[in-house]
């Protein structure tokens, strides 16, 4: 940038902040008002289209499409939290294909945009014009309005707080039916699309979506559609359907169910009869999701209307929590309730859950947690209603149904029900010799990043000669876990071998999806190769990955785990077990060592009764070499097993943690 640019453009952002200034001082008075979003002008200047107008033949229902001249500065219209940045290109109002995007170097954000538009349109066969910027702004009320057809002029970080009437870039191009600059503003609040023009004073068009009504019973013709199109999906698009279940038996189980849809039932009674296959998956990454409202699915609610909650270990069905009047109960034994025994209520309470392969620890807390949430969902009692209990003991009690029990009324209670962090990764001393690092979650934002680069920093720099990672819970996220475990190898690494697919051309069942409406779906995995003696498609991965120049810790790492840890997760513990560079303590991951399902998700609409069947597109393979001290279709078993016992509801009870300082004492 030459130096009269460079003046010309320091007077424009100087123009910039004294509006925004001025905006925002007027919003003092109106806090409900917006800023418009294009510096200059005033709110509903050039709106090319507005919900409910058409745009060729396709209608807006909830975006505002905002005219400027191309290179017009940008203005963030809230003050929030950047919650989401990605280069996308829409091909249809409401279909999009994006990218995430590394750090590009700030002194060339021209480049790398232009960069970054060619190589996508070249992927995706489409006019880099309208490949544009977007980002996401989370304000404090769960609100979000998300802004699209942006040209960068900086680079900003997910996570990273911003300013009403900051600037966020420059006009672009949003859509291809559009041929002038423009951007696409949208709004959403709770998740759900909301109205993007009455926050800026204006009169609205728009017309908030009304669900269809819940129908009670679907007939046996459109089941029998629905349930169909549910086949098809996972037949010709899971890539895993067949790896713990062999096509036999589940053919036996689709033939099974279509056998049993012989009456109009329910939607949510369709949901349950559907949920056997998804068991038979044992794929944590696939889902039905009840999209109409139901309240009833397979899987309970966590309203407390009992006053004993109890659940199964090694075989013996016991209470764990209660509330006071009902302390006396704690830790007994049963026999039975209602005349039924605790055996029984084992074998015909059916339990679901998110397992994966032959891996049962998540099935087995589940039972030993959740039990009576799935007692009370299947026997359905009404308030006011009596649970006899038998110990073992000889002794009985009888116990009624209550309304409105609070969590807070339980003793003991659930630690991880009162999870403080407020951020997904923290780190403390417990002393000079020994760091713990807590992650919530894998799925960070470029500020976690910037976090976790300076906590690993700042642990090379001490003395500091043992880490403790703790990732129990963790549900998963993005490719955080491989650069974390870059700043802790100590020797080039592969993330994983490569990943397979069903077919390298079109999906037929795409259609019933609507992401995909409209798109050449057949250039998904065109680059996916057949693989000698292997069934489906692969694309390998031939890169080795280096440690950390950097930042890398060389002191000694424990990992903690637990059946729920999953995805992400278990991959970082697969990469610290695969190159022995840690001790694993707790308990086996929820997610299998070897592979899973998880990328390129595709919601298939059952429409008829409603659902939703998210299914993976794509299976990462970790490893295809058997170790003997995993067995197939488990998740990464530790070096030292902490058995779970219902020590840990009690608030502080961490036995994984003890053991784990304890090893690090009598290493010394």
């Amino acid at each position: 940038m030459t130096l009269n640019k460079t003046i010309l453009f320091m007077r424009k952002l100087l123009i910039v902040s004294f509006f925004a200034f001025a905006s925002t001082f007027s919003a003092l008075a109106q806090d409900t008002i917006a800023l418009w979003p294009i510096f200059g002008k005033k709110a509903g200047e050039n709106i090319l289209y507005k919900p409910q107008d058409y745009i060729g033949t396709e209608k807006s229902f909830d975006a505002l499409f905002i005219g400027a001249p191309e290179g017009t500065l940008v203005l963030s219209p809230v003050d929030g939290t950047i919650i989401h940045v990605s280069y996308g290109y829409k091909a249809t109002l409401f279909t999009s294909n994006s990218s995430s995007i590394d750090n590009p170097p700030t002194t060339k954000v021209a480049d790398f945009d232009l960069k970054q538009r060619k190589e996508m349109a070249k992927e995706q066969g489409v006019n880099p014009q309208y490949i544009s910027l977007s980002i996401g702004i989370s304000c404090s009320n769960n609100e979000k309005f998300w802004i699209q057809g942006i040209r960068p002029i900086q680079y900003l970080k997910t996570g990273a707080k911003i300013k009403k009437g900051e600037v966020i870039g420059t006009v672009g191009f949003c859509y291809k039916l559009i041929a002038e600059p423009c951007i696409w503003l949208s709004r959403s609040l709770n998740s759900k699309s909301a109205d993007p023009m009455t926050p800026f004073g204006l009169k609205t068009s728009f017309i908030p979506y009304k669900s269809a009504p819940i129908r009670e019973e679907i007939p046996v013709n459109e089941l029998l559609v629905d349930f169909d199109v549910f086949r098809q999906a996972l037949e010709d698009g899971h890539p895993g359907l067949y790896d713990y279940t062999s096509k036999a038996n589940m053919d036996s189980t689709f033939n099974r169910i279509r056998q049993k849809i012989t009456k109009p039932i329910s939607p949510s009674k369709f949901l349950r009869l559907l949920y056997p296959v998804l068991d038979s998956i044992r794929d944590s990454h696939t889902a039905l999701y009840n999209v109409s409202g139901q309240k009833d699915s397979p899987t309970p609610s966590e309203n407390s209307d009992i006053p004993v909650h109890f659940g199964y270990q090694h075989d013996s069905l016991m209470i764990f929590s209660t509330t006071v009047a009902y302390k006396h109960l704690l830790r007994k034994s049963i026999e039975s309730i209602n005349g039924i025994s605790a055996s029984e209520l084992y074998t015909n309470i059916p339990i679901y859950y998110h397992g994966e392969g032959n891996n049962c620890v998540e099935k087995e807390w589940t039972q030993m947690t959740w039990f009576y949430a799935y007692y009370k969902h299947n026997f359905k009692y009404k308030k006011g209603d009596s649970l006899n209990f038998v110990f073992t003991d000889g002794t009985k009690e009888c116990v009624k149904y209550q309304p409105d029990i609070k969590w807070t009324d339980f003793s003991p209670t659930k630690v991880w029900k009162k999870d403080p962090m407020q951020s997904n990764l923290e780190m403390k001393h417990i002393d000079k010799n020994i760091a713990y690092m807590r992650i919530k979650s894998f799925d960070f934002s470029d500020i976690d990043n910037d976090s976790l680069r300076l906590m690993m920093s700042s642990l090379c720099n001490s003395s500091c000669k043992n880490l403790i990672i703790d990732i129990r819970d963790n549900l998963g996220g993005n490719g955080a876990y491989g650069t974390l475990f870059s700043m802790l190898a100590n020797k080039p690494f592969k993330n994983g071998l490569g990943s397979m697919v069903k077919s390298n051309s079109q999906y037929k069942f795409l259609k019933y999806v609507p992401s995909y409406a409209g798109v050449d779906t057949t250039v998904l995995f065109g680059d996916y190769k057949k693989e000698n003696g292997k069934e489906g498609y692969y694309s390998m991965n031939k890169t080795m990955d280096k440690p950390n120049k950097d930042v890398n810790y060389a002191g000694n790492v424990y990992v903690l785990t637990n059946e729920r840890a999953f995805s992400a997760s278990t991959l970082f513990a697969a990469l610290i077990h695969k190159y022995k560079r840690g001790v694993i303590v707790g308990r086996e991951t929820g997610t299998c060592y070897y592979q899973m399902n998880a990328t390129k998700g595709a919601d298939v609409h059952l429409k008829h009764a409603g659902l939703d069947l998210h299914i993976p597109l794509v299976k990462s393979v970790f490893d295809d070499q058997y170790d003997p001290s995993i067995p197939w279709g488990h998740g990464v078993i530790p070096d030292h097993i902490i058995e779970w016992t219902y020590d840990e509801y009690i608030n502080n009870a961490d036995p994984i943690l003890d053991y784990t300082l304890k090893l690090i004492h009598e290493s010394k």
